[in-house]
């Protein structure tokens, strides 16, 4: 039996225990939220290496082998060396309306140094400069520009008497006259301010028209070196786009499949290239599966379960500090102490979770998992060589269904790896027996 002080402490305690363990698993949700990041990262550079190894280059007889071993028809439909051939006669037009341009054929004598259109530039701007100077004597003058813009000893100024700023722009006013030498503002400063800002004016645009006619020459000698370099660089460009397109394809292919067409196309072999990386690609996908289903169905449910166990514990320590529960004396049935045997679990579980996902992101060795004879899931086994935790209630189910897995190995691979450990462990063996030398 229990007291209220300690049925209280009990729930405090427990509300305590469920705060920390919340603020365990959230920071773990975070740290999935980076890890399925980063693995979405390596499927998408998978997706794009898989692309690479199956179109190399654009031709028609590449793209029509790309889409019979893929099933991707975004080449038949948007033809990308009619697409390319199109723009080399666009960016070839370009470049012969620009050498045609007068203004092209003269750049030289109109842009270069001393050219007539750089010398219009700096004459214009020696005939701003002296109404610069006549403008800058009036708005150099302090409290000019604020005059101006409350259109002071105009019409249009609209301050009162009976306003302290008006006594103050005023006072302004006078003394710009004063520094100027004028007697009056309005009959004297401005018409005399307004005739330099007029001619200051005309000139801006002067200059602004000549800088304009150097900027179109420049732009149009630009405009043709750049079509000019392009052309070179477009089986590139396109093969770049082309290989854009088909990793997005992937996305969403079955890619397990795309390894039978592989393996039924003509040849004695098929492509080792396209093999790897189809099952790099596939196994960086499940990784991105695996990791997603681990913080969605597994660790972010268990955080709403606590942050509701929190929530839950906090009502039940108000409820108990009641005056009607002051003489009470509580049993066993009013604590909840299996939260507290479950505590070291519930605490050994981010850890358990972080090794985990570390083994799935570690695995390597995509090569040797056979897509043609294994379901995708079992790509978990192949990755950890365990059973899916509960905290993959997905996967975990599949594996309930299927009973114990085991996974198909492709036996050339798996030949060639064996062959390849032994040499290095040859190499290592002689590299000892060579002993230390100097």
């Amino acid at each position: 039996m229990v007291t209220q002080r300690e049925i209280i402490r009990h729930y405090e305690q427990n509300e305590a225990s469920a705060l920390g363990l919340m603020q365990q698993y959230g920071e773990l949700v975070e740290e999935l939220d980076d890890a399925v990041q980063d693995l979405q990262n390596a499927a998408a550079e998978a997706r794009i290496t898989l692309a690479q190894a199956y179109l190399s280059g654009v031709d028609k007889a590449r793209l029509d082998r790309a889409e019979e071993l893929t099933g991707y028809r975004g080449f038949s439909r948007r033809d990308p060396v009619k697409a390319m051939e199109r723009e080399v006669r666009v960016l070839q037009r370009t470049i012969t309306e620009v050498e045609a341009d007068v203004r092209y054929r003269q750049r030289a004598i109109l842009v270069g140094p001393g050219g007539t259109l750089t010398q219009a530039v700096e004459e214009a701007l020696e005939m701003l400069a002296p109404w610069e100077a006549d403008c800058a004597r009036f708005e150099g003058q302090p409290g000019f520009l604020e005059l101006l813009g409350l259109n002071y000893d105009t019409p249009e100024f609209t301050l009162s008497f009976w306003q302290p700023t008006y006594w103050t722009v005023w006072a302004k006013g006078d003394a710009i006259c004063e520094a100027l030498g004028m007697h009056d503002f309005g009959d004297d400063v401005l018409p005399a301010y307004r005739e330099v800002a007029g001619h200051r004016a005309v000139w801006l645009q002067q200059v602004a028209d000549a800088k304009q006619k150097v900027r179109d020459v420049h732009d149009l000698t630009q405009r043709r070196d750049q079509a000019e370099a392009r052309i070179p660089r477009l089986p590139e460009i396109y093969l770049d786009q082309c290989h854009k397109q088909l990793a997005a394809y992937f996305a969403d292919a079955d890619l397990a499949l795309l390894e039978t067409w592989l393996r039924a196309a003509p040849g004695a072999e098929p492509d080792r290239g396209v093999l790897m990386a189809l099952r790099r690609a596939a196994g960086a996908t499940a990784k991105v599966r695996f990791v997603t289903e681990l913080r969605d169905d597994g660790v972010r449910p268990q955080l709403t379960a606590l942050r509701d166990r929190k929530a839950k514990y906090l009502r039940k320590a108000r409820k108990y500090e009641r005056p009607k529960f002051r003489s009470t004396t509580f049993g066993e049935r009013d604590l909840d102490q299996g939260f507290q045997r479950k505590q070291d679990s519930y605490a050994a579980r981010p850890d358990k979770i972080r090794r985990l996902v570390a083994s799935l992101v570690a695995y390597d060795s995509y090569s040797r998992f056979d897509l043609g004879n294994n379901d995708q899931e079992a790509w978990f086994a192949e990755m950890t060589h365990k059973s899916p935790p509960s905290m993959l209630p997905k996967t975990r189910r599949w594996y309930e269904r299927h009973g114990t897995v085991s996974v198909q190995h492709d036996e050339l691979i798996e030949e060639a790896r064996h062959e390849e450990i032994a040499a290095a462990a040859g190499a290592v063996a002689v590299a000892v027996d060579l002993g230390y030398l100097s």
